[in-house]
Formats: C-alpha cells, structure tokens, sequence
C-alpha cells in the first residue's frame, strides 16, 4: 500500500514532529489526573481545534509517553482521566497501541468523532511504526483503509482480549451505513482482500443474518512474525510412538499401579473426576470438554493422579513436560503450544477412548504477562494469547499442575472447569503410605506410629526409601536409627525443596 494511499483518510494531524503544549501542561496535576474534559476545556488554546486532529494529536501524546490517558475503571461513569506524568509502558509501543484503542473509541465518542478512528488509527499506525516488519507487511497487500482498519482492530482484539473472533457489527460504529454495508457485503461473500488474502475467515451464523471473521494463523504472523505459527496443521503427524517431539505418549499399561494416597478432600476430588470419566464417552466430550487444574506443594501427587487416573480408566495420556519446551516456544518456537494441540486434537481424532492432555508444572507458562524489555518477552506473552484460544477451542481432557495459581492469569483460571488444591498429606494419609510399603514399619505399630509424625509429603517418602536401600544393613537398631536420620534430613530440605522430586 502506497502512502498517496493514505492520503484519502482527510487528516492531516500526523507530523514528524510533535505540537509542543504549553509548559502548565506538562507540569499541572503531577500525580492527579483530570478527566477529559475538563482536560479539553482546560487546554482548549494548546490543542488542535479539529477534534479529528485533535484525537489524532492526543493519540500521539500517549504513545510518545508525553503524556497519559487511562480509563478509571473506578468510577460509575468509567471516565477517561489524563495524567501529566507519563506511566512507564509496560509493554511495546506496538502492544501499548493495540492496547490504547478502547480508550481512543471512547475519547472519540466524546468528541463526536467516532467515525474518524479508522483514518486517524490507519495514519498513525503507518507513520509510528514505518519499520516495524508488520508495517512493512500489511503495505504488500492492496487493502482500503477501511480493510487496514478493520485489520488493525482485529489484531488488537486479540491483543487485548486474547480473542481471535469478534462480530463483524462491531466496526458498523465506526463507518458510515453505505461503507459499512458495503464492507460487509465484500468480507460475507468473500471479495474482501481481508478474506481473499486468507487474513480472515468469515463465519456467517445460520440462525441469522450476522456474521462474525475469525484472524488466520497468516494474519497473526504479521503481528508476531518470529512465532511460527503459520503452520500447515494438514502435514502435522502423530504416531504410536512414546517418545514424540515435544511430548511423550503413554499407553495405559505403561503407567505405574501403585496405589495413591490423598488426604480426604483430595480423595473426594479424585473420586469425582474419575465417577464422570467413567460416565461419559468421547462424543459428549466432543461437545463438553473437561479441563483440570491441580495445584499444590511440590510431591503430593499431582501428575501421579493424572497417570493413575489415565491408567485406572484405560485413557492414553500425552505428557507435556513444560520445563523442556518452554524455552522453544519462544525462541525456536518449532514447539509451540499451536502445534502441540495440532497434535493432541489428530490423537483424539484416531482414538477409540479419550485422550487426555496434560500440561505438568505450567507456573511459568499461565503466569502473569511480564514486562517487556526484550523481544522475547513480547513473544512470550503472545505465546499465552496464543495458548488462551487453543484452550477457548479446546476439545478433549485437559489437566494441568502446577505448584500455585497465584500468579495466574485469571483469563487461564476461568478456562479451567475443575479446581482443586493438593495438600500435605495429614497424619492419617501419612500413616497409610508408609503402611502401604513393605518394611519393618509395618510390623511394629509404634515405629509406624513415630515415623507418621513427621511431616513428609509422599515424594520424600520415596526418597527416604531409595536411600534405605542403597545404606541397609542387617542390623535392625542401626537400621532404624538410619530411617530416622534419613527422615529428618528429608524434612529439612522441605523448606527449600531442594532434593524433593517435583511432580510425585
């Protein structure tokens, strides 16, 4: 797209240099924000008098950090309130444009403008971004502003919503009946170079006259073009082979049978999500998924409960260890989270039975979105946009554990039917695992009853009982005095958790 091109969009607010405000401007408030108004009535003479040029003009202010527009979700009318002391971005200036386009639709709302937002984002856009590699992209496509427009809109959908369909009416707002119907027509019957150049598909609902686009892979890759995400999910495959790239595939008779222990909630839990696994068939989770989150103290037994839970109900599981791939899905990106789930949902389409998927010690990957200091960052939270609609579409069983939510997005919390928190195991579940192993223990009820006290989860346990192994002697009072040095030096490193096997 040319930039004669541009011109049609009859603004002329984007100059290379920035209108200087008058010096009470910059300094008037510090801390305090004013509302917009009085921001536009208190400054009247230092702003342009177009209020087109003017949106454009404050627009510019924000993204440059001169200074800051923020909605103050706060108060009953959600007013827009401006701050004179700049906020640091938290994000890239691309992420704080797309992020910025709620508060300009109301600015312009207020200003009576909000027709105008598709000439003056399309402008800005191609002047502050001019060697962005999205920018340089969208110009190899013949687009109107009004396509360009609704692209950029669409791309900060789902920046800022995590959202990859949004209904077509809601750019009807910003265009004139006639442009806007004509748009419509175009995107519904295919003729848009939106839909012809595959940056959208258009989904025309049966029960209507509506119509809502969905962003392709291609037009995300615009936005984030070192994320390969683009793939041809056709030429994925997936094979019966346990060992696979990016995750390993268990079969039910290659998952351990020794029973698990769990204090009494957890029991319940656990009881539960196997009595409605074992009620349903793979159709009715065709149409109903169920995701799982298990959060807890590292070795309480949160992935043994979905190995066990894979075994007992004959599912095959595809284990997805987070820590060895997080690292490729931002930089390499070969083993993203996209074509993991291309290859969970070609699993679940060969499979007689469920399959289910899980995501073991997943802190890092739902955390919150960081600070962006490096482009990896941005990639990184884009990779969790990315993971927010796979799950959004998701069909299947999904679990995932991790050691806390706290730091969780709660867009990843809402996405996840089932919750539950792992425990410590109490006495009484202590008492039942140590029971449950062969050793002197079990035939001296007051040695069960001293070695219950202490206050281990069951992966201590079982480290406690690799090393009896290798240091047994014969013994008896040398050997019992050893379980309990190896018990206490266990319980030590609890707080730590150093030496503890994560993911019992």
């Amino acid at each position: 797209m040319s930039k004669d091109h541009l011109q049609e969009s009859n603004t002329l607010i984007f100059l290379e240099e920035l209108i200087k405000l008058d010096q009470d401007v910059l300094v008037v408030g510090d801390n305090e924000g004013l509302t917009f108004k009085d921001f536009t009535q208190k400054f009247a003479s230092s702003l342009p008098a177009n209020p087109t040029e003017m949106l454009g003009f404050l627009l510019s202010l924000h993204i440059n950090n001169k200074i800051t527009f923020y909605n103050d979700e706060d108060s009953r009318q959600k007013e827009i309130l401006v701050r004179f002391k700049p906020d640091a971005f938290s994000d890239s200036l691309l992420i704080e444009f797309f992020s910025f386009i709620p508060i300009l639709d109301r600015m312009a709302k207020e200003l009576g403008v909000i027709k105008s937002i598709p000439s003056v984002v399309v402008a800005f856009f191609f002047n502050q971004f001019d060697e962005e590699p999205c920018c340089k992209k969208l110009k190899e496509y013949d687009l109107t502003v009004v396509e360009l427009y609704a692209c950029l809109y669409s791309l900060g959908n789902f920046v800022t919503y995590n959202n990859k369909t949004f209904e077509l009416n809601l750019l009807a707002r910003y265009m004139t009946k006639v442009s806007f119907l004509e748009f419509f027509y175009h995107v519904s019957n295919g003729s848009s170079e939106l839909i012809k150049e595959k940056l959208w598909i258009a989904k025309p609902d049966r029960f209507s006259d509506e119509v809502s686009v969905k962003l392709t892979n291609k037009s995300l890759s615009i936005l984030f073009p070192d994320w390969e995400i683009d793939q041809d999910v056709s030429k994925i495959k997936v094979t019966n082979d346990k060992y696979q790239e990016g995750f390993v595939l268990y079969q039910p008779d290659e998952l351990s049978n020794v029973p698990l222990y769990y204090n009494t909630q957890n029991q319940k839990f656990k009881d539960r999500i196997e009595l409605i696994l074992n009620n349903t068939t793979k159709d009715r989770l065709s149409a109903n998924s169920i995701s799982l989150m298990i959060s807890g103290y590292p070795g309480t037994g949160k992935t043994a409960f979905a190995k066990k839970l894979c075994r007992d109900l004959g599912l095959t599981l595809m284990y997805v260890e987070v820590s060895e791939v997080q690292t490729k899905f931002i930089g390499e990106t070969e083993q993203n989270v996209h074509k993991l789930f291309s290859q969970y949902r070609k699993l679940w389409e060969k499979s007689e039975k469920p399959v289910v998927l899980l995501f073991n010690e997943c802190d890092q990957l739902f955390g919150k979105k960081i600070q962006v200091e490096k482009s990896s960052d941005m990639y990184s939270n884009a990779i969790q946009s990315q993971l927010l609609n796979e799950m959004e579409n998701f069909t299947g069983i999904l679990i995932a554990t991790c050691n806390s939510t706290d730091n969780f997005e709660e867009a990843f919390k809402r996405r996840f039917l089932f919750h539950t928190v792992f425990e410590k195991p109490d006495y009484d579940t202590r008492k039942l695992i140590w029971n449950g192993i062969n050793g002197a223990w079990t035939q001296n009820p007051e040695l069960l009853d001293s070695i219950s006290q202490y206050e281990l989860t069951g992966a201590q346990i079982d480290n406690v009982l690799k090393k009896m192994n290798l240091l047994s002697c014969d013994d008896d009072d040398i050997q019992n005095q050893l379980l309990f040095d190896l018990i206490e030096e266990e319980e030590m490193t609890s707080g730590g958790m150093s030496g503890v096997r994560i993911g019992f």
